[in-house]
């Protein structure tokens, strides 16, 4: 294809990095063309996780994807929505939320992001968090002491350790019921069919794509809880078949990814379980083969982790040659001794794709480069990574973590995505561009589709100011150019400079050390080149059904490029790619008759469009092919009830689709539908007598209509099963007016008899009752007296016989005359007090006395203010007593008399009581409390610790605390975080202890293959023999560490191996003051 038609704006994005070798004479040459090499740049390689993702720069960039990911969805519980940290923070489970909205925080994710395309994690592991509530798997007060606990959350008032014991044993979790369930496709397909009826499927705008859990072979490390054994690939890949499936079912437009495992050991595994195959190979391997046994695809993206090494600027650089480089060998443990040569990463994992499972997509969901420096390097690493994503063709990619919009790596996303503020961004298509030396400039280049805006991306790797020529082919230049640049002396901004000179295809242009360089220009258009469309049919009289291949060949001075639609008339039957000249279609849905077909080739920016002639279509319709329908029916004799088996077998020169419908001289029974020539139908409807069955064929467009001959089924009537009645009353004694319930069952061998039941009273009749689940009830409270005799009669249903009941003798005595109720004497109740007005916590003494006219009062009389109840006094010769206090304020007291057999109950007056209150006691002073979360700590030369603290006020202490501590030996210091504080709440913190490096690590780190694996599952993947002692202690702290920042310093004298006694102390400005003593251990 011509690239130089139409109005065309290209773009160059000049970046430096790294640092130039002295001496270096010659700069590197760069040349695109704009022509060649052109292939798709896939939009999903700009994902960033959306932990901290800021939504509005998020929107500014146009995200493309986002990640719900990490160590912590492994055991996410979507019904619970919460999760377990596992290894990461000490095993905690969880949020603390008391009524948690089913999958809550992933719905708020998807809303919050709702234009980027959402990546979640479904849980593949054995087992998955229980509950809402704080759990943590290793509590102290269960598994003793451990080296380490949760500073901040505790749950129930527990401490939860970090699973290891003070001797450094590792502890197993004895009870994983306590705080997990186990994890099932059923569970997980319920979250699936709640965010396919949330969002809608994928191909809707729904959930776009799903990853199999998250570094599932490190399992054994972060959720050594649950699994402490680990997992093997035969496992893991089990699993994935299993939630991979469970995952085409619900949304079978849904792109799945996996394995989704940790870099370098997570990419080999165990070869002796693999069949000597890597880990990845083995995945695909067996991807394959299920879809070969079941055929369905079920995983769509290899997925793998990355993380660069940024043990330095210069390695960070050149850590970005590993993804492609054939000539460049990270000194990893994977290129010595597992694939003895340069990574090539993403040449590498193409090649499996092409060997074990082709068709299958590359994708990156978690990678790093970050330092954490916020560097100019870093925003230039990156840059140099996104390049290579688009020049590779890798097909998915979510950079962890994400970065603060003004961070230098924002920067990066917006070189790509939105280098001019108002949407402008590289092109996804990717053309050829080279450069004579990579170490010190690459060069990447790609057009925008919709606007045929060319980009040129030029990444400087220098520290020094390099210039240079770029020689541009493939359009008609213009004089001049406009130009952006980001460099380290404004890393805040994408500053707009002046316009660079554009002279016989070249540009000359300096670039400045450690920089980023956007340069854009519009090219002279050119009118499209003729074209010519012929169009062949093959066959071009097919019969109705029959295959139809259409072929356009499109030709012309250049090379067309773009698609071909072929129409039926005005009618479309579809669209095809042209690949190398020519495109094709396959139909089979062309209805009877006559068409006219047309191919229109649809131009590209250098080919015109054209038409090709008319090429005619004549489809007929062949006779049905003759059928023959067999019916057979089994049994053909049967009880009534019994299912009988309806099964026909349709025949014929073709392959017989459609329906049978089953008859019953006449009627329909059923219809079946044909499978494999054969249909099927059972029932138990029939009833008694001779019925004479044929099989009707419905036929199909192929097939002809066929009947079978007759098949007769004979339905007897069995005998009636025996029963027997029994009845109960629920009493034989009565008096009259009062309820009888008469229940009576009616039990058989075979079935549950139904029909009625009828009670009688000798000769009379009381009730006809339906059955219902074989029993009946009946109430009477309308027997007169006398002795009655009822009986039970069973009257029989189609299936079960009559039978009746043994007799029931019931006694019926007349209702007892009650006399009437004795008439109470009316009483009086007087009440009196000690004293009307007194202060708080004086005794008052209150006094009722009750009288009446008939004999003398007993029971009890409540004394009461307002609605409270100050006691309950028996009487003692009509006089009532009690002591009590009232609370301060005006008391309404009233004495309530309970009466007895033969004198009413009455209430007093009330009584009006005035209680002063007394003067209220000083207030205590203010004051803190001091804690540590531990008393001592070891640490050697060139490292660092940290100590949490909490500070607790008490009785309104509120004033500013400064904090610091002594003892310390020379050469260490102590800083806090914060260095001051006034804590009105509880308040917390952490101490670093920072040790002076005083012994050069030399030694050489060799581990043996088999125990490096999840040695060097965390993010840091390149090691030095000296970094990488240090690099296993901070593994263990998972994906996605945070990044501390210290306020403040204080420093101590004398230096020596040993234990120093540490003294920590916060105190006010006005003195007051708490310390806490811990032990430092130098090794």
């Amino acid at each position: 294809m011509r690239s130089d038609v139409g109005i065309l704006c290209v773009t160059f994005l000049y970046l430096s990095a790294s640092v130039i070798a002295f001496g270096q004479s010659t700069p590197p040459t760069l040349s695109v063309d704009i022509s060649g090499g052109r292939h798709p740049i896939s939009p999903e390689i700009y994902g960033i996780a959306n932990y901290g993702l800021d939504a509005t720069y998020a929107k500014e960039i146009s995200v493309p994807n986002i990640r719900w990911g990490g160590d912590g969805t492994t055991r996410y519980n979507w019904q619970v929505d919460s999760s377990n940290a596992g290894f990461d923070w000490y095993f905690m489970g969880g949020s603390g939320t008391t009524n948690p909205t089913p999958g809550a925080s992933v719905d708020q994710m998807i809303r919050t992001y709702q234009s980027a395309d959402p990546l979640i994690t479904i849980p593949i592991i054995p087992f998955v968090n229980k509950g809402a509530a704080w759990s943590c798997s290793f509590p102290v007060s269960i598994y003793g002491v451990q080296q380490s606990t949760n500073p901040y959350v505790h749950p129930n008032g527990e401490n939860c350790g970090n699973s290891i014991a003070a001797n450094g044993t590792q502890l197993v979790d004895n009870n994983i019921y306590t705080n997990h369930i186990d994890n099932s496709t059923g569970l997980q397909k319920g979250w699936l069919q709640h965010l396919v009826g949330t969002f809608g499927p994928a191909s809707q705008g729904g959930v776009a794509f799903y990853q199999l859990d998250n570094e599932p072979l490190g399992w054994g490390n972060t959720h050594r809880d649950v699994l402490p054994n680990g997992s093997d690939y035969p496992t893991i890949t089990q699993l994935g078949e299993q939630y991979a499936s469970a995952i085409k079912q619900v949304d079978p437009s849904a792109m799945v990814l996996g394995p989704s495992d940790f870099t370098l050991g997570g990419w080999v595994g165990d070869t002796t379980k693999q069949g000597g195959l890597l880990a990845g190979q083995y995945y695909l391997q067996q991807m394959a083969a299920y879809q070969a046994t079941n055929g369905t695809r079920i995983l769509d993206y290899l997925d793998e982790h990355y993380y660069f090494d940024v043990s330095s600027p210069s390695a960070q650089l050149a850590s970005t040659r590993t993804l492609w480089d054939p000539t460049f060998n990270g000194g990893t443990w994977v290129e010595q001794y597992v694939f003895y040569g340069p990574m090539q990463l993403i040449p590498r994992f193409k090649g499996w794709v092409s060997q074990y499972y082709p068709g299958t997509k590359i994708a990156l969901s978690e990678y790093s480069i970050d330092s954490g420096q916020k560097s100019i390097v870093d925003a230039i690493a990156e840059m140099d990574v996104l390049g290579i994503f688009g020049r590779e063709q890798l097909d998915f990619a979510n950079m962890w973590s994400a970065p603060a919009p003004t961070d230098p790596i924002a920067y990066s996303f917006r070189m790509y995505r939105n280098y001019d503020g108002s949407g402008g961004q590289y092109g996804d298509t990717w053309v050829d561009a080279t450069s004579s030396d990579q170490s010190q400039l690459s060069v990447y280049a790609a057009q925008r589709s919709t606007d045929n805006v060319v980009t040129i991306l030029i990444l400087n790797k220098t520290a020094a100011t390099i210039s240079t020529t770029l020689t541009v082919s493939g359009v008609t230049l213009p004089n001049s150019g406009a130009v952006y640049t980001y460099t380290g002396a404004n890393l805040q901004q994408i500053v707009s400079g002046a316009s660079a000179s554009i002279n016989n295809g070249t540009v000359n242009q300096s670039f400045p050390g450690y920089s980023a360089t956007l340069f854009t220009f519009t090219p002279t258009a050119a009118a499209p080149a003729a074209t010519t469309t012929t169009l062949a049919a093959s066959p071009t009289t097919p019969t109705s059904g029959q295959t139809v291949t259409l072929t356009a060949t499109v030709s012309g001075s250049g090379s067309p490029t773009g698609t071909v639609t072929f129409k039926d008339g005005t009618v479309t039957i579809g669209n095809a790619s042209l690949s190398g000249g020519k495109a094709s279609l396959s139909t089979s849905t062309l209805s009877a008759g006559s068409h006219t077909i047309t191919a229109i080739y649809g131009g590209d920016s250098g080919d015109a469009t054209s038409t090709s002639s008319s090429v005619t279509v004549t489809v007929t319709q062949p006779a049905p092919l003759s059928t023959t329908t067999t019916l057979y029916a089994t049994p053909n004799l049967s009880p009534t009830g019994q299912n009988v088996v309806l099964n026909a077998t349709v025949s014929g020169s073709g392959s017989p689709t459609g329906t049978v419908t089953f008859n019953d001289s006449g009627n329909v029974i059923g219809v079946a539908t044909l499978s494999a020539g054969k249909a099927s139908l059972s029932t138990s409807t029939l009833n008694a007598g001779s019925h004479s069955i044929t099989a009707i064929y419905s036929g199909d467009s192929s097939d002809a209509v066929s009947t079978s001959s007759s098949v007769t089924v004979t339905v007897t009537q069995p005998a009636p099963s025996t029963t027997t009645t029994a009845l109960t009353a629920s009493d034989t004694q009565l008096t009259t007016q009062q309820n009888l319930l008469l229940t009576t069952t009616v039990n058989s061998a075979t079935g549950v008899p139904t029909g009625t039941v009828i009670l009688s009273d000798g000769a009379t009749l009381l009730a006809s009752v339906p059955l219902a689940n074989g029993v009946a009830t009946f109430n009477d409270a309308t027997l007169a007296t006398g002795t009655h005799t009822i009986v039970a009669v069973y009257g029989g249903d189609a299936t079960h016989a009559a039978s009746t009941s043994v007799a029931v003798t019931v006694t019926v005595t007349q209702l007892p005359v009650v006399p009437p109720p004795p008439v109470l004497s009316s009483t009086k109740i007087s009440l009196s007090t000690s004293a009307t007005q007194l202060a708080t916590g004086q005794s008052l003494t209150l006094t009722a006395i009750v009288t009446t006219s008939a004999t003398v009062p007993t029971g009890t009389v409540t004394f009461s203010d307002g609605t409270d109840t100050l006691g309950a006094v028996p009487i003692s010769s009509g006089i009532a007593t009690i002591i009590t206090t009232l609370n301060a304020g005006t008391q309404t007291i009233i004495a309530t008399y309970s009466g007895d057999a033969n004198n009413a109950a009455s209430t007093s007056l009330p009584m009006i009581i005035t209680v002063n209150a007394s003067a209220p006691p000083p207030p205590p002073p203010q004051d803190f409390a001091l804690q540590l979360a531990q008393t001592a700590i070891t640490l050697a030369p060139g490292t660092s610790g940290q100590i949490g603290f909490i500070v607790t006020p008490q009785n309104g202490f509120n004033q500013q605390l400064k904090l610091s501590c002594s003892g310390l030996p020379a050469g260490a210091s102590c800083s806090f975080s914060p260095t001051t504080l006034t804590p009105a709440t509880t308040a917390t913190g952490n101490m670093t202890i920072t040790m002076a490096s005083s012994i050069a690590a030399s030694a050489a780190l060799l581990l043996p293959f088999s125990g490096v694996l999840l040695v060097l599952r965390g993010r840091y993947k390149r090691l030095s023999a000296a970094f990488a002692t240090a690099v296993f202690l901070l593994l263990i702290s998972g994906c996605g560490s945070g990044v501390h920042q210290t306020i403040g310093t204080s420093t101590g004298t004398g230096l020596a191996t040993g234990n120093y006694s540490i003294l920590v102390t916060a105190v006010t400005a006005g003195g007051l003051a708490h310390t806490q003593p811990m032990t430092l251990t130098v090794q």
